[in-house]
């Protein structure tokens, strides 16, 4: 309400509304009591003094340290003049108040308010007092702990530092003991001296080359010998003081080695002097005949004792004293300088120490650091609770102050209150005339408000009003209406025109709250004559929810509209009194019918198909009549001609009487599934009559599945074949050069066809016709071998078999590449629309191709059973996991919910479940992984790019080892960008004669004879000049450049071993190391026959070098081959030995000449005894199967001395010879025969 401004002349602008009138509040006066300024100075300056002399001391009791108390000092400075200036503030903001024309309600505040105030005041004060009470506090119960904690700390450090010191007297009593108890020592010396007549200056010679090599080796200053009379006979080193006579007589009369004060010449090169009584007899029962005295500088001890000190207290320091003459302690620092010791240290409360003496010694240790370092975190500790405190306090004070102050305004509103109470009593007559329009208006819970309908301004509106806009009534009342209204302002005038002139009277709007939201109100409204003056009433309904409600209506029908239209679902209703019938667009759609169209029941039965129409006009009037569920496919004809499986779906709808007035339901089109259950129907009916067999193997030839006819054929089930080989029909009649033709014709062009004999389960022999295709994946690698033989057949037994086959790891159940492939495409696509982020996690099983082959392929598959079901362990629900080859798993990962990949987690979870043993049958077997990770999009756009630098990644981590996981980096795009062109570049080498041969050779440990010579390829090229054999070697075998590089190497070392023997020169034989890839990929045998016969080299000067990996690997058909190379005279070793968990029993079938041990089992002789274990294990092993074992890598002396202990007599390496050009052999063949058998 307002106060009132004028009479109804005033300008005419009353507003109709109860007007009330003030009465005229008393002045007071503009200045301060004299007497209340006087108390209020009085008052502060009392408080102020107690702040201040009190937080001082306190702050002096809690921090000693100067600069923190500092500190503090501002802090609290700071803190009092703000203190202060907020209390000015309020005090000052009080007086104006005071000085107000309605200040009455401020004079008339009861004294106890006052009285309050200046409590308030004094409580504040006590609350700042606590900050530095607290901190003495807290000094007070820490300090001592810490300084008991310290001295314990010095105690200990001292005693440590003691017996250190102990133990460097007690080494050089041990260095004079040992010449002195030596009885030639002292004959020499007693001669010396003149006793006995000698040679004394050769025996002074040779004393004195002893003693310099004792003071050498020790570390002495000076070492000399004196008579008994205390006279020099020999000196070596420094004796610039010379030994003290009390010494002399010192070690005389306690018949023992003794030892002087420290001698501090000055301030640097301290030393002490230890005297050694020599006696003839061993128990010094004579009279000495001389002294040896040896002089041994501190500063190493200093540094070792008083150099270090505890991390704890990082500026403490250790000093070494001694007693002097005439009073008073030297003391001796870690840099040797000599200072005397200062009486009042400890006294003074600066330090705190420890003391101890050195038994034995006249010598004191003392230990000590500074109060003020050990009490520094205590002194920090202090400064931040204080400072905290301070700040704490004030914000609460602040708070205090400003509620109190709250306080007072509420208690002057109230008294305001009263007054106008008293003032509207006085115009009660004159509120009286508009009572009921008021009640009306003010009780109302509609909203209601009173308008100038020329300028829009809200003259009166009732509390709903206000409630509901947020404004209170004196700001609502004055506010246009277009500062509420969302119109624009033109719109808004023409609409109250209109409700002005009574044209409309409805209106809906957008109105904006107090609080900025705006919300959607019906307006009715009208002219009102209301003192003479024509307003405009409005009456305003809050309409939001019910705009909100049709809003969600409508979202829900275009939602169900679209999932229909999704789902190929059309509503549909009928009325059974009058058989109104009502279709959705959807079920408009269906039928071939434009959405809206209105159709009754007896055409909408009239597109069913004859055949089907009795069925749902049957099923349809038992739905009507017991209000069972009607459920039928059935075909429909549409408009358009199409003939389409329709599933019709109705439901009874019953009244309130519980009769059935309604049916409802639903048409759903299944054309589409109708037409997937036909073709799955021919499928299963192809499948089950086809006559011709069909076998389907994995990469390695193991059978996975066979169909009917395959079993009618052979007379093998499938039981009886599943995870053997084709192998088991043959008949005999083909060479196996036939079927080593067959499978390259296989790997070159991906298929073969033609005749084959082959034998039935009953030993009958028959020929058919066969067709076998290579099944590839995506990226080329081979996955499987499908074989059909007389006519095409039912590849697995249904085409879910086909579809599992095509999808699924046959072994493990898990996604092959090609599903794996889909689903990161899948993945990719959702990433790119929702900027989401995946990782491609690649894990490859180091050593599982030896655990396969040495242990057998049954083990190696239930290795991988095992590893597939511990990767499923560590993965979430959304997480695929995938079988890509025979030792590689892939892992697809998505960003989780408001975070990202967890890609590391599972690698590192891989990485931990792989390494843990496997316990297969007897077996324990122990593995690792390599794993690699490529993430999208920072390393890769495209699932090509995902795999590919996922298998670069992981390739990346094999080489660092294994067990461990890398990823992606565009350094490995680098490397494999280089090896591909450094293959091009060794393809032109072998053109270019770029490649050389070394040759090292292979030496009889006991003559040290040449007995062989190993070739091995050199690289220089061009421009990266030597390129070392690793990087070349493994690269080539990839490439398949192996086989012209090989046979390169093959060849050019029998032609240079060829030329030698023509010259005379007795080498042995020459050996040459053999790729598996050459043996895999050629026909070996031949090559070598060809070469021999091409550079007449004699058979028996070649050996060539297989590795006991690769024997393994081919250990079915290895004894046929190695044996054909034993028939043409080959000499033939086994490289490497005891990498390949070689199984005994089969290696003694094979015709190998020599054993070589491979160098990581040489490099731990002589100090590993593991080591030591297997060279001696593979000894005796070629020793019992008649090989000799040659030793690689040997490098030292050491390690031929044990071999030779070992019974090894055959060695290569370093030791003897690097690999060297065939021009200098002769020259190191000569040098070699020369040799005597030690060497």
């Amino acid at each position: 309400m307002r106060p009132e401004t004028g009479g109804p002349q005033a300008g005419g602008t009353e507003r109709p509304a109860i007007i009330l009138r003030t009465s005229k509040a008393k002045q007071w006066p503009t200045l301060l009591p004299s007497s209340l300024a006087a108390r209020v100075t009085l008052l502060y300056a009392a408080l102020a003094g107690v702040w201040i002399l009190s937080s001082g001391r306190l702050l002096a009791m809690a921090v000693t340290d100067p600069s923190l108390l500092a500190r503090l000092e501002l802090i609290k400075g700071l803190g009092f003049v703000v203190a202060t200036a907020v209390l000015l503030f309020f005090l000052l903001r009080t007086w104006q108040e005071r000085q107000r024309p309605d200040a009455a309600a401020v004079a008339a505040r009861p004294p106890r308010f006052a009285r309050a105030t200046v409590g308030l005041s004094l409580i504040l004060l006590c609350l700042m007092l606590l900050a530095p009470a607290l901190g003495v506090m807290v000094h007070r119960i820490h300090a001592p702990q810490l300084l008991h904690e310290a001295q314990d700390d010095l105690e200990a450090l001292a005693w440590q530092k003691v017996r250190h010191v102990q133990q460097w007297v007690g080494e050089r009593y041990s260095d004079g003991r040992a010449l002195a108890g030596h009885p030639g020592f002292v004959a020499q010396a007693a001669a010396l001296a003149g006793e006995t007549p000698g040679s004394l200056q050769s025996r002074r010679e040779d004393l004195r080359t002893r003693l310099e090599a004792v003071r050498r080796h020790y570390g002495y200053r000076g070492v000399g010998l004196l008579d008994a009379d205390g006279r020099w006979l020999l000196e070596t080193g420094t004796w610039a003081a010379g030994v003290a006579p009390e010494l002399l007589s010192q070690a005389t009369r306690q018949q023992a080695a003794v030892h002087g004060p420290a001698n501090l010449p000055g301030a640097s090169a301290p030393h002490a002097d230890f005297v050694i009584p020599l006696y003839r007899d061993p128990q010094g029962k004579d009279s000495p005949v001389g002294y040896l005295a040896l002089r041994m500088p501190l500063q190493p001890l200093l540094e070792g004792v008083l150099g270090g000190w505890s991390s704890l207290m990082k500026h403490g320091e250790t000093l070494l004293l001694r007693p002097l003459p005439e009073g008073g302690r030297q003391r001796l620092h870690a840099d040797g300088r000599v200072t005397l010791d200062p009486a009042r240290d400890a006294e003074d409360g600066r330090w705190l120490q420890a003391q101890r003496g050195v038994p034995g010694t006249q010598w004191q240790l003392l230990t000590r650091v500074r109060r003020d370092e050990v009490l520094q975190p205590l002194q920090t500790l202090v400064f931040w609770i204080t400072a905290l405190t301070f700040g704490g306090v004030g914000l609460i004070g602040l708070a205090l102050l400003l509620v109190w102050r709250q306080q007072g305004r509420l208690q002057d509103l109230a008294l305001q209150a009263q007054r106008a109470e008293s003032e509207r009593a006085a115009e009660q007559a004159l509120r009286e005339s508009d009572a009921r329009y008021r009640a009306l208006f003010e009780n109302n819970h509609t909203i209601m408000m009173l308008l100038d309908p020329q300028s829009g301004t809200i003259i009166d509106a009732n509390p709903a009003a206000c409630r509901f806009y947020g404004w209170d009534r004196q700001t609502l009342c004055g506010m246009a209406i277009r500062q509420i209204n969302q119109a624009p302002p033109g719109e808004i005038q023409r609409k109250l025109d209109r409700a002005r002139a009574m044209a409309q009277h409805y209106f809906a709007f957008r109105h904006r709250k107090a609080d900025g939201s705006v919300t959607d109100v019906e307006v009715y409204s009208g002219p009102i004559v209301f003192q003479g003056r024509t307003l405009l009433y409005s009456i305003v309904h809050d309409i939001s929810e019910r705009m909100e409600a049709e809003r969600k209506l409508r979202d829900r029908e275009r939602l169900l509209g679209m999932a229909s239209r999704l789902a190929h679902l059309g509503g549909w209703a009928m009325d059974l009194p009058d058989g109104a019938l009502e279709w959705s667009d959807e079920a408009c759609r269906i039928h071939g019918l434009p959405p809206g169209t209105e159709i009754n029941p007896e055409t909408a039965l009239d597109m069913v198909d004859p055949a089907d129409r009795e069925r749902l006009e049957s099923a349809l009037r038992s739905c009507a009549q017991s209000g069972r569920v009607c459920d039928e496919e059935v075909r429909v004809h549409t408009a358009r001609g199409h003939t389409l499986w329709v599933r019709t779906l109705a439901q009874a709808v019953r009244d309130e009487q519980g009769r059935i007035t309604r049916l409802q339901g639903a048409y759903q089109d299944i054309s589409e599934r109708k037409r997937s259950e036909e073709s799955l129907r021919q499928w299963a009916t192809v499948f089950e009559a086809t006559s011709e067999g069909v076998i389907i193997t994995d990469a390695h030839a193991r059978i996975l599945a066979v169909n009917r006819a395959f079993t009618r054929i052979t007379g093998y089930t499938e039981a009886e074949v599943a995870g053997g080989t084709p192998a088991l029909l043959r008949s005999g009649r083909h060479h196996r050069l036939f079927y080593r033709r067959l499978w390259d014709e296989i790997s070159l062009h991906g298929d073969w066809r033609g005749e084959i004999w082959n034998r039935r389960k009953n030993g009958e022999v028959y020929p058919q016709w066969t067709v076998i295709n290579a099944v590839r994946s995506e990226t080329g690698q081979l996955t499987h071998f499908v074989g059909v033989f007389s006519d095409l057949s039912d590849i697995q037994q249904s085409r879910e078999q086909i579809d599992r086959l095509a999808h699924r790891d046959a072994l493990t159940n898990l996604p092959n590449r090609l599903l794996f492939q889909a689903r990161l495409e899948q993945a990719l696509g959702w990433c790119r629309d929702h900027r989401g982020e995946l990782s491609v996690v690649l894990a490859d099983l180091d050593g599982f191709k030896h655990i396969n082959d040495s242990l057998g392929i049954g083990v190696g598959d239930a290795l991988l059973m095992e590893m597939a079901t511990r990767f499923r362990g560590v993965l979430q629900g959304n997480e695929v996991l995938a079988r890509l080859g025979s030792d590689e798993f892939a892992v697809l990962l998505q960003e989780e919910e408001g975070g990202r990949c967890r890609a590391d987690l599972v690698a590192e979870s891989m990485r931990q479940v792989v390494q843990t043993p496997v316990q297969i049958g007897e077996h324990e077997i122990f593995v690792t992984a390599s794993i690699g990770i490529a993430d999208f999009p920072r390393d890769g756009r495209d699932m090509r790019q995902l795999l590919q630098f996922s298998d670069a990644a992981m390739h990346h981590a094999k080489a660092l080892g294994g067990n461990t996981y890398c990823h992606y980096t565009e350094d490995l795009t680098d490397y494999a960008r280089e090896r591909v062109t450094l293959a091009a570049e060794l393809r032109r080498a072998l053109e270019g004669n770029e490649l050389v041969l070394h040759y090292q050779p292979q030496v009889d440990l006991i003559d040290g004879r040449v007995v062989g010579l190993e070739a091995l390829v050199r690289w220089h090229h061009p421009e990266r000049g030597m390129i070392s054999p690793a990087r070349f070697i493994p690269m080539a075998e990839e490439t398949g450049l192996i086989l012209p590089l090989g046979r390169w190497v093959l060849t050019e070392a029998c032609r240079q071993a060829r030329a030698w023997a023509e010259t005379g020169l007795d080498f042995g034989s020459v050996a040459v190391n053999v790729s598996g890839v050459q043996v895999q990929r050629s026909d070996m045998v031949q090559t070598v026959a060809d070469i021999l016969s091409e550079t007449g080299l004699d058979s028996e000067l070649l050996e060539l070098e297989i590795t006991e990996t690769f024997v393994m690997d081919r250990r079915r058909g290895a004894a046929g081959f190695l044996r054909e190379l034993k028939s043409m005279g080959v000499q033939l070793a086994v490289d490497d030995f005891g990498t390949g968990y070689s199984s005994l029993s089969y290696l003694k079938g094979l015709p190998f000449n020599t054993l070589k041990i491979d160098q990581g089992f040489i490099r731990g002789i002589p100090g590993d005894h593991h080591d030591i274990a297997i060279a001696r294990a593979i000894t005796t092993l070629g020793e019992s199967l008649g090989m000799e074992v040659l030793a690689e890598g040997v490098e030292t002396e050491a390690q031929r001395e044990g071999l030779l202990d070992m019974g090894c007599h055959r060695a290569q390496g370093y030791l003897f010879s690097r690999p060297v050009p065939a021009a200098e052999i002769p020259a190191l063949l000569a040098a070699r025969s020369g040799l005597p058998a030690s060497r």
